[in-house]
């Protein structure tokens, strides 16, 4: 049966669908969470995120700053960050539960929706929207890309349309669907990486049983990529960089820079990917690892990545690609930078790196356990990356005029 738009839309400024605003005090605090019953805290920007409200975000306030209750967020409220990095402000989270006496700072705007007039998830859900979205770009201002803000006024200026109240809450109860579901898929994923911990911390433990070698002896190559930054190109050879590793669970090549066929030449003399080599982040994000998978196009590598090949009856690719998630090298890791930030990890350390190997086929059998793992979490993440699409493509639709009120949440449960 097709569906029918929703009738009646109304445009009302944000301001007059509250019963209040406020924004803090940003004072120097303690980097620390509340603690007595007596303490107040002031809550951090990243308290307001995408993925939800997180009230274990704060600080502790100086006490001159504790009582402020016209300031206290209750749930029912939504946060907004209005000061930050571009990519942070103008986030909205609805506050679905609280501990007392935490207090909004000057980088955010608390509003309490008046529920006379608006339903308060379907407002944090609007103003998570693209038109407003986009209106609030327009009027971020600032010095750097790093520091941004707008004013409580353009916020609350803002004029919004509006379905009536009832179809507010039926578009509230089909996103809500879409929260579960994503909640569901999160708690999932938790559960496959604790496991996921254990089995690596077992792998690698050595007890005395296993032969303690460096990783230059179970190796025949470890070589970083070019020293220069290339030129690039629409379409190529495809080149590999920090971020590739960092983007998700294996080599993600989506995006991707590309070079010319004529320099990956000269490139793959130094650094020439195969299938079975284990490729590492050396510099920002140190220790990424990922095995390079069979059937794989020809690539090339930037100086922040370093190139492992196995000794083929010594080290299993996937068991040596295991070692850069263990404790073991996160405690030499750890020793090299002596106390200070870390950001880049030497050639020759990477040979000097101890681990201890059992037998070839010990470590395959604890390479098959980890692969299975690993696919059950890819499976995991993709799953919760379709809900994710769904999500924002339903706010979207649904938070604008003419969005369809016959949606059924049996259309979201699926993709649990």
């Amino acid at each position: 049966m097709p569906s029918q738009a929703f009738t009646k839309w109304e445009v009302h400024r944000v301001r007059d669908l509250l019963l209040h605003h406020a924004s803090g005090p940003s004072p120097i605090c303690e980097e620390r969470e509340i603690q007595e019953s007596t303490e107040w805290g002031l809550l951090k920007t990243t308290a307001i995120t995408w993925a939800g409200w997180n009230e274990s975000a704060h600080k502790a306030l100086p006490e001159e700053y504790w009582g402020i209750h016209s300031k206290e967020v209750h749930p029912g409220d939504i946060c907004v960050t209005k000061a930050g990095p571009r990519h942070r402000v103008g986030v909205a989270a609805y506050v679905t539960h609280t501990r007392p006496r935490l207090i909004v700072s000057g980088k955010m705007i608390l509003l309490r929706p008046d529920s006379n007039k608006v339903v308060p998830k379907y407002l944090s859900l609007a103003l998570t929207s693209r038109p407003v979205q986009e209106y609030l770009e327009t009027r971020k201002t600032g010095m750097a890309e790093s520091q941004v803000n707008f004013s409580d006024r353009d916020l609350l200026d803002y004029e919004i349309t509006l379905p009536p109240l009832g179809e507010q809450r039926k578009i509230s109860e089909i996103l809500d669907e879409i929260s579960h579901s994503k909640g569901h898929h999160k708690r999932v994923l938790r559960k496959l990486f604790s496991i996921r911990k254990d089995l690596i911390r077992h792998a690698m433990s050595n007890n005395g049983e296993y032969r303690q070698s460096t990783l230059g002896e179970l190796t025949t190559l470890i070589v970083d990529g070019v020293h220069h930054t290339p030129n690039y190109r629409e379409s190529g050879v495809p080149f590999v960089t920090v971020e590739n590793l960092t983007r998700g669970t294996g080599i993600s090549m989506d995006p991707v820079r590309y070079i010319s066929e004529e320099d990956h030449a000269i490139f793959s003399r130094r650094a020439d990917p195969s299938a079975g080599d284990i490729l590492v982040s050396k510099d920002g994000t140190l220790g990424v690892a990922r095995v390079v998978p069979e059937q794989v196009p020809k690539f090339s590598i930037f100086v922040s990545v370093a190139l492992i090949r196995t000794a083929p009856l010594l080290l299993d690719p996937q068991y040596g690609c295991m070692f850069f998630d263990s404790p073991q090298f996160f405690t030499q890791l750890r020793k090299l930078s002596s106390g200070t930030g870390l950001n880049h990890i030497h050639l020759r350390d990477f040979r000097e790196f101890q681990l201890s190997a059992p037998d070839l086929p010990t470590q395959r059998a604890w390479s098959v356990k980890l692969g299975a793992l690993n696919d059950a979490i890819r499976k995991e993440q993709e799953a919760l990356d379709k809900i994710e699409k769904i999500g924002r493509s339903l706010v979207h639709d649904l938070t604008s005029e003419g969005a369809s009120p016959q949606l059924s949440t049996e259309s979201t449960s699926g993709a649990r």
